[in-house]
């Protein structure tokens, strides 16, 4: 009997102090979300890509370059997704931070088109765009459905940038700074349309 109520109590205490149940979390918010002082967060990603959106909605040479496209098209430039560099000491999956960007851009601001035929290292690209032009040696395809070679349109945009983490200790304290650096390049000259830093940071006892 003894040990049967031992047996009880000790399921009741693991009981007790296993895992809560999952709670589910709005994402769009940032509040009370968890940050880490080992890696970048995804309220990181989301504060970084929502600075950059920002600041591209309001650049006067991102709209001096849109404008001049425009005059000259009757299109919207095609963004091309390239590398963001990560340069901090955890891995990091930069495709979240991009998706949000040309999301914005292309979707709810309705200012560039996004292309998947052509991405930079770490960056979804779809390889359909070229296999499909593979059927073409395939007998079993109806060739008048297979799509020519030479249709794809390239870039006008790139989208590209770096993370660097810097991390600081004075005494007890620890300090650590992500920056995110986001550049807007014209394909045609090589020129930058638009640049952004943000910096988030964290101090730790």
């Amino acid at each position: 009997m003894k040990n049967a109520l031992i047996l009880a109590a000790a399921a009741v205490l693991v009981t007790a102090c296993g895992p809560s149940e999952p709670r589910v979390i709005d994402t769009t918010q940032t509040t009370g979300r968890v940050r880490s002082m080992q890696k970048i967060s995804p309220v990181d990603f989301q504060e970084a890509a929502l600075n950059a959106v920002n600041k591209m909605l309001s650049s006067k040479q991102f709209a001096r370059y849109l404008s001049q496209y425009q005059s000259a098209n009757t299109d919207q430039p095609l963004l091309m997704l390239s590398e963001v560099v990560n340069k901090t000491g955890t891995a990091v999956n930069t495709q979240v931070l991009t998706e949000r960007i040309s999301t914005a851009l292309s979707e709810d601001a309705d200012m560039v088109q996004v292309t998947t035929a052509a991405a930079g290292s770490g960056q979804h690209r779809d390889e359909a765009s070229a296999q499909v032009r593979d059927l073409e040696n395939d007998i079993n395809f109806n060739q008048a459905t297979v799509q020519q070679r030479g249709t794809l349109k390239a870039p006008n945009l790139s989208l590209s940038g770096t993370i660097v983490e810097q991390r600081v200790q004075e005494g007890d304290t620890t300090e650590l700074t992500y920056f995110f650096s986001l550049k807007l390049t014209d394909l045609r000259s090589g020129v930058q349309v638009f640049s952004t830093t943000q910096e988030i940071g964290r101090q730790q006892d």
